[in-house]
């Protein structure tokens, strides 16, 4: 199982469900590649993802790794 570093919050979007964002993820085995989402949070409004959006990149900026399992 992969673990990433240097993960970073997307942007606000629409989803199916509302809103969201994804976590992205650089693939250290496709240095060239760009980061591709790791997971997708959404939310029944665009002021919640937001709201969690800011908190989630708060705790990924200080993560070592983060581990996504399937």
């Amino acid at each position: 199982m992969a673990s990433y570093t240097n993960c970073k919050v997307g942007d606000l979007m629409p989803t199916a469900d509302g809103s969201g964002f994804h976590i992205l993820g650089d693939d250290d085995r496709q240095p060239k590649m760009p980061p591709r989402p790791l997971v997708t949070l959404a939310f029944k409004t665009w002021d919640e993802a937001e709201q969690a959006r800011d908190e989630v990149a708060k705790a990924v900026a200080k993560a070592v790794t983060i581990t996504p399992h399937s």
